[in-house]
Formats: C-alpha cells, sequence, structure tokens
C-alpha cells in the first residue's frame, strides 16, 4: 500500500513516476508506469525454491541468488540491487532521483553514486518473515 499510496502523491503532485519492482508485483494505480526486473522468482508460492536451469544458472547475478537461497541465505535485495543497476547504467539522465523502498543493497548505493536516491526503511526483514510464518494455516 505504501509504494502505491506514494507513487500516486508525487504522479498527483505533477512528477513523472516509474515504478521498477521485482516480485511480487506491487498492487498501483494503472497509470502508473511499472518496469518489472526479471529475477528467478524462487520465492514464488507457485513454484517455490525451484530448481533452475542450467541456462538460468549461466548468468552471475542468477548463480548468486540461487546459491544464496540454497545456503538460506535472503539474497534478493542484493541481486535485486546488481539487476536494477544494470537496467539503470544506460538510463540515468532519465530520473532526477531514485527511491529505494527498502532494499539497502550496493546495487542501488552505486546508482546513487550518480543520481540522487533516497531510502525508505518499514521495519526489518524479520518483520515481514514473522507476518508470513503467522499468515499460513496449519491443516
Amino acid at each position: 500500500m505504501y509504494l502505491k499510496n506514494l507513487s500516486r502523491a508525487l504522479k498527483d503532485l505533477g512528477h513523472d513516476v516509474t515504478v521498477v519492482t521485482g516480485p511480487p508485483d506491487p498492487q498501483l494505480d494503472r497509470d502508473i508506469p511499472v518496469v518489472r526486473v526479471p529475477c528467478l522468482d524462487l520465492y514464488n508460492p507457485e513454484d517455490p525454491f525451484r530448481v533452475p536451469t542450467l541456462s538460468e544458472l549461466s548468468r552471475p547475478v542468477n548463480l548468486i541468488e540461487w546459491l544464496g537461497v540454497s545456503t538460506t541465505g535472503f539474497p534478493e535485495p542484493f541481486t535485486f540491487g546488481l539487476r536494477v543497476y544494470r537496467l539503470l547504467a544506460g538510463r540515468r539522465n532519465g530520473y532526477d532521483i531514485v527511491h529505494d523502498n527498502q532494499s539497502l543493497s550496493y546495487g542501488v548505493w552505486a546508482i546513487a553514486r550518480k543520481t540522487p536516491t533516497v531510502a525508505t526503511i518499514h521495519h526489518p526483514i524479520t518483520v515481514d518473515r514473522d507476518l508470513a510464518v503467522r499468515s499460513v494455516s496449519t491443516l
């Protein structure tokens, strides 16, 4: 809801807003452009912890992501930042500011060296984990 409200408010103030996101897809108003950053989506509830193909693992960032998940890590913020850095490398002059919504990754840090960047931290990732665990019903 935070991203939906923030993007709507900025757009209503007359700003051009583009949301760059990974899964899960945010619920945004239809007039807010979204750029989806491809990833392995290893936490997809319809196919959790799937085994990527060799072709997928031939890409270094995908390999980092899969190895991280396979060793009980949570590499998504790190790999998302790398992917966004690569994505924005050719578009840096197209943005006046980048707003990082809680990834705090090295990729976003590198973007901040060339484009003004702000970050919002809502709560530690453990809060998300606890909410997810509580939402699962047992049979």
